[in-house]
């Protein structure tokens, strides 16, 4: 897999990440409102909301601890704090603009 699809591959998971972690609230208060319009009991939502909130934490763990397409460490991590969402720490490879960021390579 060359760079520019492990960049895109990358973006991907930030912004399903992202997405997800927005999503919830509105999810949940979603489900409320047809749960009671319905009269379905509300411990129901947790059948699912537990799903969601497995699938949210695995892609935002696949997101966080992603290889860098240039250097392959951790983009986003040095020691144990996380640093950014779109840039390397270690070699400053930026995910913004994939076409200039595989020039950093070349």
């Amino acid at each position: 897999m060359d760079i520019e699809q492990k960049s895109l591959q990358i973006r991907k998971y930030r912004k399903l990440s992202v997405g997800m972690i927005i999503g919830f609230p509105v999810l949940v208060t979603l489900l409320v409102i047809v749960f009671t319009t319905f009269g379905i009991p509300n411990g129901a939502i947790f059948f699912i909301a537990v799903p969601y909130i497995i699938y949210a934490f695995a892609s935002s763990f696949k997101f966080s601890y992603a290889a860098c397409p240039a250097c392959d460490k951790p983009m986003f991590h040095k020691h144990y704090f996380f640093y950014g969402l779109s840039k390397c720490v270690h070699c400053g490879y930026s995910l913004k603009d994939i076409s200039t960021s595989s020039k950093h390579n070349a």
